[in-house]
């Protein structure tokens, strides 16, 4: 019978033994499926894997219960306890999702996972042990979109998008500082090492005192006992440089360690900025 892999290379087995404990750094660039159990569906036209799938392509590896393939076999869908990890030669950091439901296309190495009703989708970004400036965060919302642009050449950093009650968390250890974001999208450009946060989001985020919701998108930073909350119809955070910047109906509010807001202060000039120190 003829394999309607058409170019990708479609492997599987039951059993795999220690090969299944090795790391991944494959950087081919050709796609690899692994499963328990095989099917081939519509004359060919897809094929459905179960049991344990795990497809890799370069440096991405994706896994999941059951993954289908269509659109010639560049198209994976997947279902079940998804996790998408990215780890591509030269990138800064490494990413890794969790999803109910995920696609991942073999032609533009882009992966797109959505999260179901009890949970949204997750990521989470984690820095590279000889790159650790670039920051370390989660992140959670309803849908979650990983590409490299518009070729098949990976870019470093690469792209990421989040939409639908996006919540974003960063740790800076150094300067004892959290940082927290939310909004109804955000837009992640690795090569600038740059997250623009967009939108009102009507939900909070899973952390405790979180936002009721606003037109706006939210963030909050906190210093030991002291905090600050920032809305702006645009927020532009930069992990690696430590930096927050706001354009647009910028509203500000300082925390401090009494508890008290001292000023509620709206800026029209984001690079002005008011601040009252209250009475001790």
């Amino acid at each position: 019978m003829k394999t309607p892999a058409l170019g990708l290379l479609l492997l599987w087995a039951a059993a795999r033994g220690a090969a299944e404990e090795a790391p991944f750094v494959s950087t081919e660039t050709r796609t690899v499926i692994a499963s328990d159990r095989v099917r081939v569906l519509d004359r060919g036209e897809s094929v459905e894997f179960t049991g344990r799938v795990a497809l890799s392509r370069g440096g991405d590896r994706l896994t999941a219960d059951r993954v289908v393939t269509t659109e010639k076999n560049t198209l994976a869908e997947a279902w079940d306890r998804v996790y998408l990890r990215r780890e591509w030669p030269g990138d800064p950091a490494r990413w890794e999702a969790w999803g109910d439901h995920g696609l991942y296309d073999t032609h533009t190495s882009s992966g797109h996972l959505r999260g179901g009703a009890a949970r949204p989708a997750r990521a989470l970004r984690t820095p590279r042990a000889d790159d650790p400036g670039t920051g370390r965060f989660e992140l959670e919302a309803t849908d979650i979109f990983f590409r490299n642009g518009e070729s098949t050449v990976p870019v470093r950093g690469g792209f990421a998008e989040a939409s639908g009650g996006v919540w974003l968390a960063g740790e800076e250890p150094a300067l004892h500082r959290r940082t927290e974001l939310w909004s109804d999208r955000m837009d992640y450009d690795g090569a600038r090492e740059e997250m623009v946060f967009t939108g009102g989001f009507a939900r909070g985020a899973p952390s405790a005192g979180s936002p009721v919701g606003g037109d706006r998108p939210l963030a909050r930073q906190t210093d030991g006992r002291e905090a600050r909350e920032l809305r702006a119809l645009r927020l532009a955070y930069h992990p690696g440089a430590r930096r927050l910047s706001l354009s647009g109906g910028v509203e500000a509010v300082f925390l401090f360690e009494t508890g008290t807001v001292p000023s509620r202060e709206k800026l029209n000039n984001p690079a002005e900025e008011k601040t009252r120190v209250p009475a001790r």
